[in-house]
């Protein structure tokens, strides 16, 4: 199933973007310009949807997002994903938020990206040998599980129905450079991270549907 989703689609069903369980108190981010009933409660472990979930884990914890934002230390970390009702998703990690900004307000991904022919998977091997993330100013990540010997993780784990997955980062590409950087020597210290899980393809109108979307603001600090 490496298949790689292509799209022309001038539809769009709104989805509200999906936030997650976890604990804490509900908060209003004021001005935050969200949609109504889009807003997130403060301090979320997991970001939890019904076709997917996602955290971030550093240091062997869960680090918390807060208001679409979560604050790691300049070294190696992991993203989990659990797939759901899907056995994949794309994701873009951008210096650029001009995606995330476009997911804020719920625009579709084929009237921020254009042509959405650009939103394609990158080419990357099995397994994330790497320990990587790749930024780029509009191609995506299409992280999938097919089987144990074809997926896109480091670690998958079987719970119920569905799939935990662990992508480890201990280094950040950047299309366009030579080769990766370790995370602690990465340049910047904002990457903006939009999710999504959609189905159809990139050849006519009407074929696509986001069923789920999501951003996260990752902010680096010593």
């Amino acid at each position: 199933m490496k298949k790689l989703i292509s799209i022309t689609a001038f539809i769009f069903i709104s989805i509200p973007f999906v936030t997650g369980i976890c604990f804490a108190e509900t908060k209003k981010k004021p001005n935050s310009g969200v949609k109504p009933g889009m807003n997130e409660p403060a301090h979320l472990l997991m970001i939890s949807g019904e076709y997917y979930s996602f955290w971030f884990v550093q240091d062997g914890k869960k680090v918390p997002v807060s208001f679409h934002t979560v604050t790691l230390k300049k070294k190696p970390f992991s993203i989990f994903i659990e797939l759901k009702k899907t056995d994949h998703l794309q994701l873009n990690f951008n210096l650029d938020p001009y995606i995330l900004n476009g997911f804020e307000r719920n625009v579709p991904i084929w009237e921020i990206i254009k042509p959405v022919e650009k939103f394609m998977g990158m080419a990357e091997g099995d397994f994330n040998e790497g320990k990587e993330i790749f930024i780029s100013d509009y191609s995506c990540h299409y992280w999938y599980y097919t089987s144990d010997q074809d997926h896109r993780f480091n670690n998958v784990t079987k719970q119920g129905d569905s799939l935990v997955c662990e992508r480890i980062v201990e280094n950040i590409f950047t299309i366009g450079d030579d080769e990766a950087k370790p995370v602690e020597q990465f340049d910047g210290d904002t990457i903006y991270a939009v999710f999504i899980y959609m189905t159809g393809q990139y050849d006519g109108p009407g074929k696509i549907v986001e069923l789920q979307k999501n951003y996260v603001k990752i902010i680096f600090k010593n």
